[in-house]
């Protein structure tokens, strides 16, 4: 009996821990998400530099995913800068086939205009780009959520009926 106990106990605080660890991670990618929105839109009110593609390959992320790797150089009050940020909001990881795609539009030496922070030149982006995110934060909220609010309640109840035995 006293085994038993302890063995719900015991499932009951890791259900709890297993469902704060995914709350956890759901506030983080909220968080990662939420900073990257808006920069992107932030970025649609930032200056404008001429630059050039000094790097355009694809490197290889997963067994099946690949992203463009684009680095280019600019200059700002007299600097030079280097910078790889192809959009804050695009995917990272695409097909071989995409991935190369994306990546052979920007030949080396091509001329771009790189969108950079005034205030951080060095913090740029090739492209100024918003999207309406509040549905896929909405999604996040919910599938990430969920299991949190879910873990968590069952832990308790199990911790509950533990304590009552």
């Amino acid at each position: 009996m006293m085994a038993e106990t302890l063995m719900a106990l015991a499932m009951g605080v890791l259900t709890i821990a297993f469902g704060m660890f995914c709350g956890a991670m759901a506030i983080n990618m909220l968080f990662q998400r939420v900073l990257s929105w808006r920069l992107a839109k932030r970025s649609l009110t930032w200056p404008k530099a001429a630059g050039r593609i000094v790097a355009a390959t694809t490197e290889q992320i997963g067994r099946r995913s690949w992203a463009p790797k684009i680095t280019y150089e600019y200059v700002v009050n007299g600097s030079t800068f280097k910078g790889s940020r192809l959009a804050f909001d695009h995917d990272k990881s695409y097909a071989l086939s995409e991935a190369n795609k994306i990546a052979e539009s920007y030949l080396i030496g091509k001329r771009v205009e790189v969108f950079h922070d005034p205030t951080r030149p060095s913090d740029s982006t090739l492209r100024a780009t918003d999207h309406d995110a509040s549905h896929e934060l909405i999604f996040l909220c919910i599938v990430l959520l969920v299991p949190t609010v879910f873990c968590s309640s069952v832990g308790v109840i199990g911790l509950m009926q533990s304590w009552g035995r």
